[in-house]
């Protein structure tokens, strides 16, 4: 095989684990600036006076209309070009905006600065993602990608606990601006240390001369498993971003637990069950996917129909503890399910689309996903509030996990189809 087609055999063992460590902290830091928001949604709502639905669209909408729109030329990019340099610069900005969200005057200039961190934060995924995939040999890529997707629990972990906590002592404004300092360090790192293979090949992209990048697009839709399973990872992004982000709201107005509680004690079992349900589902994935490489999918549905009624039950919980016990099993199954998602999606996307397929799946679950889902959820809120009260939030957060079985439904449908259509 021509060695430019085997980029990880330029890498060491302990050069792998350094690279991978780089990025798995740049996804860290990609996740807390995007989530750090929803722990302090209540204090915004209190200063600025807004809806719950205006709160949908400072959590979700604003956040993903230029991380979905940039995500696509920047996956085209970094698909040809210097991938490092991409990541730093994408880090850079989204770490800076991040910082100019506590400075923000007006919940109109917060939306504004919301908009900036999902322009920074497009360049992050999509390019980590495919250095893995160049990093590593096919037969240790799956588990190089599983261990990366822990980094959204990390970067969770620190919004939730360490947001609370500052947000409790200095305010919602020292929060962010908190979250976006350790991005600027961390872009000096990923200048002087990461490598690009494409640089130490000598050699111009193979995909360089493929023309734009419609034909690429066109490849993805046409490719049945492939488009099933972005539309999954869509709806599934609909139920993360639409629930989570207002599980502190409804833990402070439904059960009023103290922000600094929410943050300890549902931050520390959040990543806990996440880590739990991420190693769990990368062995699974492991040992079924040898048998029958449909497992990639199937184990993700399995994970989602699970976690659905366990949710639903936690929210009709009467204390802040059974409401933790009750998710924590829902979290497991959920991220069972999540750690395998691009699994099955880097085996049916192909080699030379990996950025592009991961930014068309960033587009998708982040403008109609994540980008609504908040919205959705939050004008729920709205209709069930002004006809039930404050309990109405408990009603909005009911519906929205429905999502979850509709993710379900097309993650089953992408594993009965997707071994036609398996690519290197």
């Amino acid at each position: 095989m021509d060695r430019s087609a085997r980029p990880w055999a330029l890498y060491n063992n302990r050069q792998r684990t350094a690279f991978l460590s780089i990025l798995f902290f740049v996804s860290a830091l990609n996740n807390l600036d995007k989530t750090v928001i929803t722990i302090v949604l209540e204090p915004i709502k209190r200063e600025f006076g807004v809806s719950d639905t205006a709160l949908g669209v400072l959590s979700g909408l604003s956040f993903a209309l230029l991380y979905a729109t940039l995500g696509i030329p920047v996956a085209w990019a970094a698909d040809r070009g210097n991938r490092k340099t991409i990541i730093g610069l994408a880090l850079v900005i989204w770490s800076g905006m991040t910082v100019l969200c506590g400075m923000a005057q007006s919940f109109v200039q917060l939306v504004v600065a919301r908009i900036g961190v999902g322009a920074g934060e497009a360049g992050g995924i999509p390019p980590a993602q495919s250095l893995i995939a160049d990093y590593f040999p096919p037969d240790r890529r799956a588990r190089a990608i599983t261990v990366f997707s822990g980094s959204l629990v990390v970067g969770y972990l620190l919004g939730l606990t360490g947001g609370a906590q500052i947000a409790a002592h200095y305010g919602w404004r020292a929060t962010m601006v908190a979250a976006g300092i350790p991005g600027l360090l961390l872009a000096l790192i990923v200048y002087l240390k990461l490598d690009e293979p494409r640089l130490r090949l000598s050699l111009p992209d193979r995909h360089a001369t493929r023309g734009a990048g419609m034909a690429d697009l066109v490849g993805i839709a046409r490719t049945p498993s492939l488009a099933l399973i972005i539309a999954g990872i869509t709806v599934y992004n609909a139920f993360s971003s639409g629930v989570f982000a207002f599980i502190p709201p409804y833990l402070m107005r439904i059960l009023h637990v103290p922000l600094p509680q929410i943050g300890f004690y549902y931050g520390a079992l959040s990543a806990a069950a996440a880590l739990t349900g991420i190693s769990l589902g990368g062995w699974l994935v492991g040992r079924l996917s040898i048998r029958d490489v449909r497992w990639q999918a199937w184990l993700c549905a399995a994970g989602l129909f699970v976690a659905l009624p366990f949710f639903e039950l936690g929210f009709l919980m009467p204390s802040y503890s059974a409401f933790l016990a009750t998710v924590a099993v829902g979290m497991v199954a959920l991220n069972v399910a999540y750690g395998v998602m691009y699994t099955s999606l880097h085996s049916v996307c192909g080699s030379g689309r990996r950025a592009l397929a991961v930014a068309v799946s960033l587009f998708c679950s982040n403008l109609i996903g994540a980008g609504l889902g908040p919205v959705i959820t939050g004008a729920l809120s709205d209709a069930f509030t002004a006809s039930h009260g404050a309990i109405g939030l408990r009603y909005a957060m009911m519906v929205a996990a429905l999502w979850l079985a509709a993710s379900g439904l097309l993650m089953l449908a992408a594993g009965r189809i997707m071994v036609r259509e398996l690519a290197d």
